[in-house]
């Protein structure tokens, strides 16, 4: 899309004046052509003019933005960005703007900004930045008082230089259908383009085939079989034992696993994973610093399980104001294991010694 537009409105972008009340846009872009802010406007992007409450990913925008006032070239008052001219509690994640934005604003509410003019309240801002060199100014006109909101900018040659989900697009491979695998909507093209999206076809066919998908389930019980120190570590990414998870630990751990794109199957189990079982004995390192051994892998089980937005019943998160309490796991090889061997309270366990053996008892079925 090509824009020409000239604005008069409270709300103006060349996609959507507002967007807000939970709304999500992905997959969406503005590919050059040009806006122009007139006098009365007062909340004015390349996208969109207003993000209220409501969430942006995985798009882009290099119109280019004109602010034209009474006398030509200063506009009073208004908020006018790349993207979003004002962001209230709203989030932008894993997009860009590359907009040459010309003119200049004035005034206590005047802000102008290369991805956006003013951010307001718990705004969000992951993994965004403009081309600042383009567009000619910094990503962020301003923020509210009290708040952190940063964009950051970069030139042009290290916007265009990566050629896939490296440096600053590592994490531009979003899962946008929370099926813990990224959906590949960019074309990074050669080291002198912008990144582009893919039509549905195209990410479609960027999905890495897996040549020779592994089962990690083969007894075909629905337990995830664990026979390594780094698959008995990686659990902890994947506390609900299902076999889906996003860390990059997890899938070094279990690589090629069946089911990991959109098939059914996952990790091989015949219906859905419900754990773990352990199918081997495990030589752990004698350092107890390594996150390979089991006492440092589960110990303080509360501060894994929070982070990867888990909840253990009547447990809350490490935070004091959170007025719960946080939740340990006491681990060792003792029979009916539970959960990688290890019984939950809220009292902090004591330290063990390590295994002297280093082993793990292979009876030992850590499942649910």
């Amino acid at each position: 899309m090509e824009p020409e537009l000239r604005s008069w409105a409270t709300h103006f972008g060349a996609f959507a004046g507002e967007v807000r009340d939970g709304a999500a846009i992905e997959f969406s872009y503005i590919q050059g052509g040009s806006i122009t802010v007139l006098s009365g406007s007062t909340r004015n992007g390349g996208f969109t003019g207003t993000l209220r409450e409501a969430t942006i990913r995985a798009s882009y925008s290099t119109a280019e933005v004109h602010v034209l006032g009474p006398q030509g070239g200063n506009l009073s008052g208004t908020r006018v960005a790349g993207m979003v001219g004002f962001s209230h509690r709203g989030r932008i994640e894993g997009s860009y703007t590359a907009g040459r934005l010309v003119g200049t604003v004035s005034g206590a509410t005047g802000h102008i900004g290369g991805m956006v003019g003013f951010a307001f309240s718990s705004s969000a801002f992951v993994d965004s930045f403009c081309d600042s060199q383009a567009v000619g100014r910094g990503c962020l006109g301003g923020r509210s008082p009290g708040t952190n909101h940063v964009i950051p900018g970069y030139n042009t040659a290290q916007v265009q230089g990566p050629t896939d989900y490296t440096g600053i697009y590592e994490h531009w491979n979003l899962d946008l259908d929370n099926d813990a695998y990224g959906e590949y909507p960019w074309n990074f093209g050669s080291s002198a383009d912008y990144p582009t999206l893919h039509t549905p076809a195209q990410r479609l066919a960027a999905i890495p085939v897996i040549a020779a998908p592994i089962d990690y389930d083969t007894d075909d019980n629905n337990l995830i079989d664990v026979r390594t120190p780094e698959q008995f570590s990686a659990m902890r990414w994947d506390t609900d034992g299902d076999g889906i998870a996003t860390d990059a630990a997890y899938n070094a751990a279990f690589p090629d696993r069946i089911g990991r794109r959109h098939s059914p199957g996952i990790m091989g189990c015949p219906a859905t994973c419900a754990g773990y079982e352990l199918r081997a004995n495990l030589l752990f390192p004698a350092d107890t610093a390594s996150p390979l051994n089991p006492w440092t892998a589960i110990r303080d089980f509360d501060t894994t399980w929070t982070a990867t937005g888990g909840r253990l019943p009547g447990c809350g998160s490490t935070s004091p104001a959170a007025g719960m309490p946080r939740c340990w796991a006491t681990c060792g090889p003792a029979p009916g294991c539970g959960i990688w061997g290890c019984s939950i309270s809220t009292s902090p366990p004591p330290a063990p010694a390590p295994n002297p053996t280093g082993s793990w008892p292979g009876s030992c079925r850590p499942g649910r």
